[in-house]
């Protein structure tokens, strides 16, 4: 009954994440085999990337330069970070979240036991990892990739993901909000990748066995294929599991391990309004990823600054189908504002999410409360649609000064760079904002279909990911709005489409609250 209800629950976002999962290696794996076809030129490329300690950091050691080996290079970590960080909110949201708001109790008046709702969100997520491994091995074998490899590296990125889902099932017991177990379970995943990226650069290399995505990465996908170090690493997440199942069963519903710390009597003179109450919903996402982009940046600045002539394949591939030239700039700042049109798409699904609270305040009552007193449904649409244009201004600001900084330092300049680069990153906001315009439309006129703004999303980044394999895919490149901001560090200023960008936004937004104005709560 209970994996019945969250397959009919999340059917849409299963579909989603499985199949970006899948189609992720299948795009890496064309756009090498296409930008490298010699065994020369891949080994160049490995013999140059080798070199790049960033670069080994954020995707760590190749294992030979066939095709397969550059792929698993390049999608192992993302790959991990897509399976491993979703998993672990699909854990939370059927576990602890459904604690906090109250809906686990009613499950708990029928016939269930306390750890049934653990024990079906695990046996979906475990299914679906194996799902997605099984469709990499498919698609990586269709387009000529060895059988053996390409099931490792789907069982290497199914057994990382199934990790960060015990991880989540663990957290989730230990906390009453569940703010704080995404975060505890997010902060455990990126110090696993951590433990590794440190393992791979410095001569410690023992610090990987303190990690499962150390140990994992020794299966060797195209070479070796050891698939038993999956099995040990599978196995490991068997004990907070196993610890998770034990609180579960111990524990007051809805409370934690650690209770949280007790707020103020009183609330402060400062939450007196609907647009301070939005900003102490949405501070805390804008600021983590913020601070997550500026170390983002760092990194990019500095790998692609240090890099010489390397470009990774899918990034080279997008570099060379885009309609913009290079004006006699350098390969490295064209390659750096190709990467922050990329990093675009991740503000915009954060723009969505900020967005989508609008609905989530109305579907679990809070709206109901703030309506009742002396607050319009429009002012109440409004301080929410505030941040979605504050919040991504800032993280790209974030990611603009971080990145600015870094890759001036290692080029010709911080004076010279930084405004570049600040400026290369902000007119990507519009872009952002349409996404926001648009869930803003769906929230307004169609409130159960919301979350198709999710699959709009998808659909960008699919035709982003597979730009100049097909024509037709290219020609759809121009109804992405991320595509439409002019390339600052090509010396483009032709800014006409991002103000039509920012108009549409604009006309979004306003409809869908228009549309919010008039319809019933609910």
């Amino acid at each position: 009954m209970l994996i019945g209800l969250i397959l009919r629950r999340d059917r849409l976002w299963l579909s989603l994440w499985i199949g970006f999962v899948a189609l992720y290696p299948l795009a890496m794996a064309m756009s090498t085999a296409k930008l490298y076809p010699t065994a020369e030129i891949r080994a160049d490329f490995v013999a140059e990337a080798a070199e790049n300690p960033v670069q080994i950091a954020l995707r760590g050691r190749i294992g030979g330069t066939d095709v397969g080996h550059l792929t698993a290079w390049s999608v192992t970590s993302g790959g991990t970070l897509i399976l491993g960080i979703v998993g672990l909110l699909l854990v939370l949201r059927h576990t602890r979240v459904e604690e906090t708001s109250g809906r686990r109790e009613l499950l708990g008046g029928a016939a269930l036991g306390r750890c049934a709702p653990l024990a079906a969100i695990l046996t979906v997520l475990l299914c679906a990892n194996l799902l997605a491994a099984g469709l990499i091995t498919l698609l990586l074998g269709a387009v000529g990739l060895p059988m053996a490899g390409s099931l490792t590296l789907g069982l290497l990125l199914a057994s990382n993901g199934w990790v960060a889902v015990a991880l989540g099932a663990l957290v989730a017991q230990l906390t009453e909000e569940g703010k704080a177990a995404r975060r505890l379970g997010i902060g455990a995943v990126l110090v696993f990748l951590l433990f590794r990226a440190v393992a791979d650069v410095t001569p410690a290399g023992w610090i990987a066995r303190l990690s499962p995505f150390g140990w994992s990465a020794r299966s060797a996908p195209y070479a070796s294929n050891d698939l038993w170090i999956l099995l040990v690493v599978a196995a490991s997440s068997s004990a907070p599991i196993i610890a998770a199942f034990w609180l579960a069963g111990r524990r007051d519903v809805a409370a934690g391990i650690f209770p949280s710390r007790p707020g103020r009597a009183t609330a402060p003179s400062s939450l007196r309004s609907p647009f301070s109450l939005a900003w102490r919903v949405h501070c805390g996402t804008i600021l983590s990823w913020s601070g997550g982009l500026f170390v983002l940046g760092s990194l990019m600045g500095a790998a692609i600054a240090t890099a010489g002539g390397e470009l990774p394949p899918i990034l080279r591939d997008l570099l060379s189908n885009q309609d913009h030239t290079l004006n006699g700039v350098s390969t490295a700042a064209m390659f750096l504002n190709l990467l922050l049109v990329e990093i675009s798409y991740v503000v915009g699904a954060i723009t969505i999410a900020i967005c989508l609270r609008v609905r989530s305040e109305e579907t679990n009552g809070t709206a109901d409360i703030l309506l009742a007193a002396p607050v319009s449904r429009v002012e109440f649409a409004l301080s929410h649609l505030a941040f979605v244009i504050v919040g991504p201004v800032v993280m790209l600001l974030a990611l603009g000064v971080s990145a600015g900084l870094s890759f001036g330092i290692f080029t010709t300049g911080v004076a010279e760079q930084l405004p570049n680069v600040v400026l290369a990153t902000l007119v990507m906001a519009p872009s952002a904002w349409v996404m926001g315009g648009v869930t803003m439309l769906l929230t307004g006129f169609l409130p159960k279909q919301a979350l198709a703004t999710w699959i709009i999303w998808s659909a960008f980044v699919l035709i982003g990911l597979f730009v100049g394999i097909h024509p037709i895919i290219s020609s759809l490149a121009r109804i992405v709005p991320f595509a439409q901001a002019p390339w600052v560090m090509a010396n483009e200023n032709n800014y006409w489409p991002i103000m039509w960008t920012m108009i549409i936004a604009a006309g979004l937004a306003a409809v869908g609250v228009v549309g919010f104005r008039k319809r019933d709560v609910r």
